[in-house]
């Protein structure tokens, strides 16, 4: 038995090189959540109704200010949900030539069993480019094409690929950050 354990940590690490690719080509990141403006600015009238409250002593005012902060929070709960269970399934990125249209095919999964996820937010942030997707049923797919192209020729890292949802009221938004592959432009 101490033979076994001292061959167990006299064994010399694995450490895994810095130039494998990762396993999963598309992983995705830790989601976030960022209040939107009109969620900065009703957070701040909730602080101004506190501020107000306090300084006249006034329990009616603190009711509506604790009101109005569950609505807020009962806001970020409902986008938390709305895009928690959404994934990227599928991303293919075809090759083009120069001054062609490209396409790039997206398809996004809801793995929830119950609800629709919503006004779903798909942002190539250095492209400039965005769509929306209206709702996907639970438990289903849904493929979206985005069209771009490129003037200069050469192999290109496509950025990160940001989904994002501000479903029920636009207080709050909740995003998804995946890594993309890479495509190339060819004279």
């Amino acid at each position: 038995m101490e033979r076994s354990w001292l061959k167990k940590y006299f064994k010399a690490p694995k450490f895994p090189s810095r130039w494998t690719p990762p396993a999963k080509s598309k992983k995705q990141k830790r989601p976030y959540i960022i209040p939107s403006r009109f969620g900065f600015y009703f957070g701040s009238g909730i602080l101004v109704l506190i501020a107000l409250a306090y300084t006249y002593a006034n329990q009616l005012i603190y009711l509506i200010a604790f009101f109005y902060a569950s609505i807020l929070f009962i806001a970020m709960h409902l986008t938390n949900n709305n895009i928690k269970s959404v994934e990227i399934s599928e991303l293919f990125i075809r090759n083009f030539f120069q001054d062609e249209t490209g396409s790039i095919k997206i398809t996004l999964q809801n793995n929830h069993s119950k609800y629709f996820a919503r006004f779903i937010q798909i942002e190539f942030s250095e492209f400039k480019i965005k769509t929306i997707i209206p709702e996907i049923p639970p438990g289903s797919f849904k493929t979206v094409e985005i069209n771009l192209s490129k003037s200069l020729r050469g192999q290109y890292d496509y950025p990160k690929i940001n989904l994002s949802s501000k479903f029920p009221f636009n207080l709050a938004a909740k995003s998804l950050r995946t890594a993309a592959k890479m495509s190339s432009v060819k004279s």
